[in-house]
């Protein structure tokens, strides 16, 4: 169970940076579909 509950912080923890993330960047990475595709891959959206 406590495993589990690590998992679990961690994986709110990386949304709430990938958020921040995609905050700050979708505007130019929106614009170049390459980025875009190259991000997806990395973080298998």
């Amino acid at each position: 169970m406590e495993s589990e509950n690590i998992d679990n912080s961690l994986l709110v923890k990386r949304s709430k940076e990938w958020e921040k993330l995609m905050s700050k960047y979708q505007k130019p990475i929106l614009k170049d579909n390459g980025k875009w595709e190259l991000m997806e891959k990395i973080f298998e959206l």
